[in-house]
């Protein structure tokens, strides 16, 4: 049905309205039919260039109406313009990728990212974090200025180069010393300047002018200065204008991206996954309500579908200018009920849990030790910016966990902290089911590494490995980076624990944690690869002591005497009483 045939009245005048997708679905299954009263919000009218007469309007004037902003009202309601909206705030289930704009929505705070820089380069965007955006501003300030003073350099010699050859043209006649009567004269800043820059000693010139002369001289002097400088600004400016390549200036926009779960009971899954908020340059009250836990009442949000892994739900919110933000300090209750802090994931859990874990919105939360950083094998002709790396992280218990980072450590701004030895918080991260023997988790855009890290539970995580750990670390740290060393070898040998989910499923796997007993094992059972990298190093390094070792002296015979009755021969028993 087009939307030209839809026509809505207020009682008094009527307009031809034009339905979205999820209202032609709805007027087509019948469950918007001629009579039904809609209560919209947000509408839009499309094709007015003027205020005119409601009489009066053309038929190419149309009023915009969105699914997601529109519901259908009582029999009763009293048509026209409502200063309250009728209708409660939409529930982010039965919000439509494709329905418009959402005039109002109840939600949770359930996460806050870090805050995101993305730089629009011609052909493609960039993602930092604000570690690295800070070093990229600083590199690009120091070669900015320096491009700039290059540049006003060559401006200023092509203006004297300008002013040069205006002055070739004209006669310069030099006179000598002008009497009193002709210095008395000059009243003018020009008269004086072209005077002083006429006569053969203008040293001796300015000295004798009086102190007004000299007064209307440098200001005459300064002015031309102005004017000289007002041509190099109004140059570099244009300069900067015609940079089509953008050598010169940057188009980076802060991105603040927070998780949100509707304000009500959830009736799937996937609806308390919740969905993503994106926020655009975010003003600083927007950051200090969008805080975790916070329960608030967000209005005039546009609605997309998700164009990222990240966003879990159906659809997508993105703030516009016309966002508010209200608190909702009355369902604080309901708010505590549905936010799930964060948690520090053990890593036995991981190991237990492998491709089946149970995570808050599949995201990790780890402390551990670095032990080892290996880079990425990837093709030759990628760039040493998408070159990835694996980090290998473990904690008191000799157990293992590897990140795989998709970018290279200096793109992301954490080789000074992601190093052998430090104890590193690592937030945001999510599983990866393609290696197989020890965990594996990968980075995104969302992942923060600190050695510092301000949340309290990193924070308690962090002070408490570290305490373990103080005494012997560096032979720790070796042990598993041998360890880890040995894992990887293991993986790129053919049919070594590369087994598919057909034949064995990882989740059946055992684990480090659990106790193994020679007499009840099983033909068909499977060694953790870290437990046997484990047992595998200990019988290397002790392999070559045990073969320093002597062997001992051959065993003497022990002296002992003989009773004369065991020197007797043997005599059968049967044999005596047959005799």
């Amino acid at each position: 049905m087009s939307p030209a045939n839809v026509e809505l009245t207020d009682g008094w005048y009527s307009i031809q309205a034009a339905f979205d997708k999820p209202l032609l679905a709805l007027l087509t299954a019948g469950r918007i039919s001629v009579g039904c009263k809609l209560c919209m919000c947000g509408a839009e009218l499309v094709g007015m260039t003027h205020a005119t007469s409601p009489l009066e309007v053309s038929s190419s004037v149309v009023l915009k109406v969105s699914a997601n902003s529109t519901r259908r009202a009582h029999w009763d309601s009293r048509l026209g313009f409502q200063h309250i909206p009728p209708f409660s705030c939409t529930r982010l289930c039965g919000l439509f990728s494709d329905g418009g704009r959402v005039s109002c929505v109840d939600v949770v705070v359930q996460r806050k990212y870090p805050l995101l820089w993305v730089e629009k380069t011609p052909g493609r965007s960039v993602i930092r974090n604000s570690r690295a955006e800070e070093r990229v501003a600083r590199r690009f300030t120091h070669e900015r200025e320096q491009q700039l003073e290059k540049l006003y350099e060559k401006l200023c010699k092509d203006l004297e180069a300008e002013e040069r050859s205006g002055q070739e043209g004209k006669v310069t006649r030099r006179f000598g010393r002008l009497s009193a009567q002709d210095l008395g004269d000059l009243c003018t800043g020009s008269q004086l300047y072209k005077a002083a820059s006429t006569v053969a000693d203008p040293e001796d010139f300015e000295v004798r002018l009086s102190e007004e002369q000299q007064s209307l001289l440098c200001q005459f002097r300064r002015c031309i200065h102005e004017n000289q400088q007002g041509e190099l600004r109004e140059r570099l400016n244009k300069a900067l204008r015609d940079d089509e390549q953008g050598s010169l200036q940057r188009s980076v926009s802060p991105l603040l991206c927070v998780r949100l779960v509707g304000l009500h009971s959830p009736l799937s899954k996937e609806e308390g996954m919740g969905t993503i908020l994106s926020v655009w340059r975010p003003s600083d009250d927007a950051e200090h309500m969008l805080e975790e836990g916070n329960c608030l009442r967000i209005f005039s949000l546009n609605v997309s579908a998700p164009r990222v892994r990240r966003c879990s739900g159906s659809v997508q919110l993105t703030a516009m200018r016309t966002t508010r933000y209200q608190p909702l300090p009355s369902k604080g209750s309901i708010g505590k009920a549905l936010f799930q802090p964060r948690q520090v994931s053990d890593f036995g859990d991981l190991e237990r849990s492998c491709s089946k874990l149970d995570s808050v919105f599949s995201e990790i939360d780890i402390v551990g030790l670095v032990v080892l950083c290996t880079d990425v094998q990837r093709d030759s002709r990628a760039s040493s910016q998408s070159a990835g790396c694996t980090v290998y992280l473990a904690n008191e218990s000799h157990q293992l966990v590897s990140i795989r980072l998709w970018q290279s450590l200096e793109f992301c701004a954490v080789e000074d902290i992601l190093v052998p030895g430090n104890v590193v918080a690592s937030a945001n991260l999510q599983w990866s089911t393609r290696q197989v023997g020890m965990p594996t988790l990968r980075s995104n855009d969302m992942t923060v590494f600190s050695l510092n890290p301000r949340p309290q539970h990193l924070r308690r995580a962090v002070q408490s490995l570290n305490s373990t750990l103080q005494s012997d670390r560096s032979s720790y740290i070796q042990t598993m980076a041998d360890c880890a060393q040995h894992v990887m070898e293991l993986r790129q040998q053919p049919n070594s624990f590369s087994l598919s989910p057909p034949e064995i499923n990882r989740h059946q796997l055992p684990t480090t944690s659990t106790p193994r007993h020679p007499g009840k094992h099983k033909p068909d059972d499977v060694t953790p690869p870290v437990e046997q990298a484990i047992a595998s190093l200990k019988r290397r390094r002790s392999s070559p002591y045990l073969k320093s070792i002597p062997s001992p002296p051959p065993l003497s015979e022990l002296p002992f005497d003989v009773s004369p009755s065991v020197r007797k021969g043997f005599r059968s028993p049967f044999a005596q009483n047959d005799s």
